[in-house]
């Protein structure tokens, strides 16, 4: 593996089990002009799983003793955001003059790496697939936001959702895999689930296809098993549950079947709108207050309001990017 021996080094250092002579070639290799691209994110893995001893105050009083060894140039230089491959060296240099505080160098660092925010953003349209930093894997339908920080994957995974994503979680009993929406909590461990959660529905909706979830709010709490759906009200801060009568319902989107169930026309042109960027006008309140039952496998936007219109009497006009549906 690249990095290996450094790899073990570094873990070492960390770890303040380096020997003087380990340290010795450690130094040597990172002030070589060798090519050392994916050195910091393997720092930063080693660092993360790797427990400290030092205190913040003694962290502060190793950095003085540093600073007063230091010329004004040397400080500004440390003063800045470091590399991981610098502070290693810094550390190392520290360690060979039996100082030992490099803890404050990455400390730095990383107080920096927790700042960073990491979001994909899937417009309007479009779909996407990504693989967090645990291994788990997320789907992303259209007009969705996944939004995680540095601190992901450390005492916890936390991420925040607007829009609908599908979830198989990594198996990690102890650091529980947590999705926040909206003043909701998903709460999963080693579980496959979806959640829709647009900021301009009514609802959030959770739906659980294997282990267990526990959804909740400020107030309250529910945990499904596999098969059910729960749906939040906003306004209301109220949970119902019901069991889904086709559990592969929960990720049809993936594959790009539209389910529904007795769903008012109103909301059925939202999925729309999002799935295909364009705009849907009804000709009045109660054509869109009209439900639609079924599954749609052919997602051509005329040949689902084709299906549509055989069982409720409407037609539709299509003018560039916007449908506009009345009563026939």
């Amino acid at each position: 593996m690249k990095y290996q021996k450094y790899r073990l080094l570094i873990e070492k250092l960390f770890k303040r089990q380096l020997t003087e002579k380990q340290a010795a070639d450690l130094s040597k290799w990172l002030r070589s002009p060798e090519d050392k691209e994916g050195f910091d994110d393997m720092c930063h893995e080693l660092w993360v799983n790797t427990p400290t001893a030092a205190n913040d105050s003694v962290e502060a009083a190793m950095f003085a003793n540093i600073q007063s060894r230091m010329d004004e140039t040397e400080t500004e230089k440390f003063s800045k955001r470091l590399s991981f491959y610098k502070i290693a060296a810094a550390a190392l240099l520290v360690f060979c003059i039996g100082l030992g505080a490099y803890t404050y160098f990455i400390r730095k660092n990383m107080t920096d790496r927790l700042a960073e925010v990491v979001e994909t953003k899937v417009e309007k349209g479009q779909k996407a697939q990504v693989i967090l930093p645990d291994g788990t894997k997320v789907w992303l339908n259209s007009f969705s936001q996944l939004t995680y920080d540095g601190a992901f994957n450390q005492r916890e995974r936390r991420v925040k959702l607007s829009g609908e994503a599908y979830f198989e979680v990594t198996k990690n009993r102890d650091k529980h895999f947590v999705v926040e929406c909206e003043g909701v909590e998903i709460e999963a461990l080693g579980t496959a689930f979806d959640v829709k959660a647009y900021p301009l529905d009514s609802t959030i909706t959770t739906s659980l296809t294997e282990g267990r979830v526990r959804v909740s709010d400020k107030k309250s709490g529910i945990t499904l098993e596999p098969n059910q759906q729960l749906i939040y009200n906003k306004k209301g801060n109220s949970f119902a549950v019901a069991e889904m009568d086709n559990i592969n319902e929960a990720d049809f989107w993936r594959k790009n079947i539209l389910y529904f169930h007795s769903t008012p026309l109103g909301d059925i042109a939202k999925t729309i709108e999002r799935m295909y960027d364009v705009k849907v006008v009804f000709a009045s309140t109660d054509l869109a207050r009209a439900t639609f039952s079924g599954t749609i496998r052919n997602n051509s936007l005329e040949n689902i309001f084709h299906i549509i219109s055989l069982t409720y009497p409407m037609t539709c006009r299509f003018h560039e990017d916007t449908i506009y549906i009345k009563h026939r």
